[in-house]
């Protein structure tokens, strides 16, 4: 299996309506595609995680590179897994403030009690930006 997180920016307004449909969206197509994973928006930069067999997730990252909701797309870890990091979720998402507090930074924390350290470190890093 691969595993992928990258970053990337907004290009325009994007509202908490937004985040909610572009999960919906991602968690359909994830779950039809055997594709797991989540989603940190902090209001200007998106981090995902995405992981599932080499090949739906080959053909999920062009997918994500065609959208036209960000640019500026950054992986930042790309490796092969043998176990899930997010096996609940075809796709689950949080909007973070700009300075996320405590109860914040544990929602991340829960939304990745499965993940290893190094995943939570990043998504962890990337909610405090």
């Amino acid at each position: 299996m691969k595993s992928i997180i990258y970053i990337s920016t907004k290009v325009h307004n994007f509202s908490g309506d937004d985040l909610d449909i572009l999960v919906a969206q991602c968690a359909a197509y994830n779950e039809a595609n055997g594709i797991t994973g989540c989603l940190v928006y902090n209001g200007m930069n998106f981090m995902q995680l995405i992981e599932g067999d080499d090949a739906a997730i080959d053909s999920c990252m062009a997918r994500i590179l065609k959208d036209t909701r960000h640019s500026g797309i950054v992986t930042i870890r790309g490796k092969t897994i043998d176990v899930r990091e997010c096996p609940a979720w075809g796709m689950t998402g949080r909007h973070v403030s700009a300075k996320p507090g405590k109860e914040e930074r544990t929602q991340i924390a829960q939304m990745l009690k499965n993940a290893n350290d190094d995943t939570r470190r990043l998504f962890d890093s990337f909610s405090s930006l």
